[in-house]
């Protein structure tokens, strides 16, 4: 027996993630496609039950968070859109050329190692930077991002340069669009290492950390910030 008015779940299938609630009685809903829609107490727990009013229906049905047979078609192109990048193959390749760095800044993302350590141990060679380049050249993505990181990626600038030239001579073949990047503190990068850049169009990424008190108290030479460590532990 159906009551009239309501929506039955052997009409449609679920398309959203579990609910959050947002304030007192409002429930965000995104569906498996990025889309999203605010729900009061009463109207998610339907979701959950046997059926559900038909104008509650007919809004999801709307924004695609149930798939029923009236919006199936377009709510799986809407989700192959969505899902496209997984299929796509990788596009950014995020390549540390070496893990020393000249500066100890306290944001680091990995803990640098002192600017005399060892290039052998530390920095990587131009034969594994060749490898990394034809790993990434594999994906079927038709655009290649390569973004030199470190540590300062200039200390070890004949990576930077096996990557690009290596990247460009496949590419002659290949016919991908190749963007390359470099995140640095432009302290040890010289002019012919500026040169390469510009005659390689590879783009240079530099952060300025507010204004100057802010900036130097955050970004700090090794030495000094192995001093401060010294004399917090003695």
């Amino acid at each position: 027996m159906r009551i009239e008015g309501k929506r039955y779940r052997d009409e449609w299938l679920p398309n959203f993630y579990p609910s959050r609630e947002l304030a007192p009685d409002r429930w965000l809903r995104i569906s498996r496609t990025g889309k999203t829609v605010v729900l009061s107490a009463a109207e998610d727990r339907q979701i959950s039950e046997i059926y559900m009013d038909a104008p509650l229906y007919e809004r999801l049905e709307r924004t695609g968070h149930i798939l029923t047979p009236a919006n199936a078609t377009r709510v799986f192109q809407e989700l192959k859109l969505w899902q496209l990048r997984y299929y796509a193959g990788p596009e950014l390749h995020i390549v540390v050329t070496t893990a020393r760095c000249n500066l100890a800044c306290t944001y680091c993302h990995m803990n640098p190692q002192p600017l005399e350590s060892s290039a052998d141990e530390f920095d990587m060679s131009p034969e594994t930077a060749r490898a990394v380049v034809e790993f990434a050249m594999s994906s079927p993505n038709s655009r290649v991002c390569f973004e030199f990181q470190g540590g300062e990626p200039f200390l070890n600038f004949a990576a930077i340069r096996a990557v690009v030239e290596h990247a460009e001579a496949i590419n002659r073949a290949a016919g991908k669009e190749l963007v390359f990047s470099a995140v640095t503190n432009l302290m040890v990068a010289r002019d012919e290492h500026l040169a390469f850049c510009r005659d390689h169009d590879i783009r240079v990424s530099y952060t300025v950390n507010g204004p100057e008190a802010i900036h130097d108290y955050y970004r700090r030479t090794g030495r000094v910030r192995a001093l401060l460590l010294a004399l917090c532990a003695g």
